[in-house]
């Protein structure tokens, strides 16, 4: 079993303001399955899947409309504990100057190697002596080659403004070799300390095209109009191939901002190779009729990458226009171009550009359907648009795309329609993973009707018989499952109770680690308060089970901690304060608070 270490991160969204995190040991890499990470067990993927035995799992969230779906425990109680291998706390990095300066020839090259790991990885402790350090190594000429470039690429990664890029260049003075390995930052730092000598590279033919591509990067970040003609010279040369091409109309169009539709429009009309896509790079920061005339006319007629470009920079140009051709956008086949559709209905504040969006709610891009169902659920805050919102959210529950259904689902659960429970439970039978896994997460997060409750009993307890049997039940059935059991632990269904039990027995865990922490999750919400000997003894021989041969799963001890202080039975306090973890380790954290939901009731009395 492996040590929890650390504390846990509990990011929240600054649009859903859901956690965006799972809380549990990482065993997953490759996540994208489903469209979503869940918390603990939680983080589907298409088979083969692969479980380390003794650990959860954790997958970052890339998109920040991905919503995890957390299992009940993970969030009540919320508490502040670790789950989970993430990446590590950003530290302040401190440095050893001594050895950077004094140390043999590999202690220093190790040194320079580690501030460029630390300087990645967050603040490094007095970094501006930290720079002066390296920048003094520099300046000594050193002769040992792989010493003198892994310190340029330390101080690059020390380096944050105009004043320390001109102490750099120069401490590189009569070294081209290692200029030029700074040269691509330059830009970054606004440091005009190259201009002279890109001017003059551009001056002439230009044989390395990584390098010109650089250079022309550099002119366009610190450079000025006056460099526009030379930088046009290198884009209508013949012996320009198409990526230094491609740079050279990026940059003219951000070193001049007007005057370059005829340009524009002689290149599009050309013969040259991507014509169209110069131009448009030509007019990205144009603004006016004829900007957006020439952009139209490329929509009309260019390739798809043409026409997404040109509809992106149009929507800067000339949001009105863009506007009027965002439905046909909608159905592009480049899915920048329906982002960017989708961006311009979501400016507007009326039911049928809110209607057109919400088509794409079941796009094939898993990130555009996120996008519109978070614009959805920001719309619905809209008392006028509410109810449109809703039937969005109807329409989608009963339509044949899976896409479509696993956002609905999840927005009847951000937006607490409760009526729509039973539709849910029909979705639990769904063939896709996508839909049943969070129609049974969405169920736990809702007010359900007594005979839903009914129902999901009835399913949990054919469930529990099918565990009995030694049935063979998949990743995804088990997670459903677990959701399940949570929705009647916080309904506090009494009736659960006669199979929820069978639950605690480790039994070679036969009934499975998921399942089982749910249902002692859901015993302890539906016996809180009852100072329940019999039951509370049970969780806390599974609370303390640490057997070295065979120990009980963290996640059945952290959820059997938690159920006794719900259970509240005075003699659970010895047994808690047995548990041999500390914070912020998961069952110490539950012990500790735990006790403390003990001595309360105990004092109220």
């Amino acid at each position: 079993m492996n040590p929890l270490i650390g504390k846990r991160s509990n990011r929240r969204s600054a649009r859903s303001g859901r956690p965006r995190g799972g809380r549990i040991a990482a065993w997953c890499a490759a996540v994208r399955a489903i469209g979503g990470t869940m918390g603990l067990w939680c983080c589907l993927l298409v088979p083969p899947l692969v479980w380390l035995p003794g650990t959860g799992l954790a997958c970052a969230a890339e998109d920040p409309n991905e919503v995890v779906l957390l299992h009940a425990w993970e969030v009540d109680p919320d508490l502040d504990t670790q789950w989970y291998y993430g990446t590590p706390p950003n530290y302040i990095q401190s440095v050893d100057i001594d050895k950077l300066l004094q140390g043999d020839l590999q202690q220093r090259v190790e040194e320079a190697q580690q501030i460029i790991v630390k300087a990645n990885r967050g603040p490094v402790e007095d970094r501006r002596a930290v720079l002066d350090a390296v920048l003094d190594a520099l300046a000594q000429k050193e002769q040992n080659r792989v010493l003198r470039m892994v310190l340029v690429s330390a101080a690059s990664s020390l380096v944050q403004d105009t004043e320390e890029a001109q102490r750099l260049w120069d401490a590189l003075e009569g070294d081209a070799h290692a200029r030029r390995m700074v040269e691509p930052r330059l830009k970054d730092w606004k440091s005009q300390v190259a201009l002279d000598r890109w001017r003059q590279v551009l001056a002439q033919p230009i044989a390395d095209v990584r390098y010109a591509i650089t250079v022309l990067e550099g002119i366009a970040a610190v450079g000025s109009s006056a460099d526009a003609d030379l930088v046009r010279r290198v884009l209508l040369s013949d012996g320009a191939v198409l990526p230094v091409q491609l740079a050279a109309a990026t940059s003219l169009g951000q070193l001049q901002t007007s005057g370059l539709e005829e340009l524009a429009g002689a290149i599009a009309d050309s013969d040259i190779p991507r014509g169209k896509l110069l131009a448009v790079r030509l007019l990205a920061r144009h603004t006016g009729s004829a900007a957006a005339a020439r952009l139209n006319h490329i929509i009309d007629v260019g390739e798809t990458a043409e026409q997404s470009l040109a509809y992106q920079v149009l929507a800067s140009v000339d949001a009105s226009a863009a506007l009027q051709r965002a439905e046909a956008m909608l159905e592009h086949p480049d899915s920048t171009a329906r982002r960017t559709a989708i961006d311009l209905l979501d400016a507007q504040q009326d039911v049928r550009s809110l209607n057109l969006q919400a088509a794409l709610l079941a796009d094939r891009n898993v990130h555009i359907r996120r996008q519109v169902r978070e614009n959805l659920r920001r719309k619905a805050a809209h008392p006028e648009l509410r109810q449109a919102v809703e039937d969005i959210v109807r329409f989608h529950l009963q339509g044949d795309r899976f896409e479509g259904i696993e956002q609905a689902v999840v927005l009847v659960s951000q937006l607490q329609l409760h009526s729509l429970a039973p539709r849910l439970l029909e979705l639990v039978d769904h063939p896709r993973e996508e839909v049943h896994v969070r129609a049974a997460w969405a169920l736990q997060t809702l007010q359900l009707q007594p005979e839903v409750l009914e129902a999901i009993s009835q399913r949990a307890e054919r469930i529990t018989a099918r565990l009995e049997r030694d049935a063979t039940m998949s990743f995804t059935e088990e997670i459903t499952a677990a959701f399940l059991f949570e929705a009647l632990g916080r309904h506090r269904y009494r009736p659960a109770d006669r199979y929820l039990r069978k639950y605690i027995p480790k039994a070679d865990q036969k009934m499975r680690v998921i399942t089982r922490t749910s249902a002692i999750y859901a015993l302890g919400k539906i016996w809180e308060g009852s100072r329940d000997k019999g039951l509370a003894d049970k969780l806390a021989a599974r609370m303390l089970d640490d057997n070295p041969l065979d120990p009980e799963e963290i996640t059945v001890q952290y959820a059997s901690a938690i159920a006794l202080g719900r259970i509240r039975h005075p003699s659970s306090i010895a047994q808690l304060e047995r548990v041999p973890d500390d914070p912020p380790i998961a069952r110490g954290v539950a012990a500790v608070w735990s006790i403390e939901q003990i001595r309360q009731a105990s004092d109220g009395e």
